[in-house]
């Protein structure tokens, strides 16, 4: 493991030193435990926007024009 130095409000590590004798286990371990539900929340939330991207690919192909020609008419209106 790699050491590393956070900075916590007065409240924050009350709640963290609560915490920790609750579940009886060290200050560290719930950091670790807390960073790592959050950045599988996030990788979840990223994996879920790309997929989101990639089922858009081509969604005008059936109209028989292009993404970028359909935004072109639309922004003609735009003009008047």
């Amino acid at each position: 493991m790699v050491r590393t130095l956070i900075s916590l409000t007065k409240e924050e590590k009350m709640k963290l030193d609560r915490l920790s004798r609750q579940t009886k286990k060290s200050r560290a371990q719930l950091v670790r435990e807390a960073l790592d539900k959050y950045m599988k929340e996030n990788e979840d939330k990223d994996k879920a926007w790309k997929a989101t991207v990639l089922k858009m690919a081509g969604m005008w192909e059936h109209k028989g024009v292009s993404t970028d020609e359909y935004l072109a008419n639309i922004r003609k209106d735009w003009d008047r």
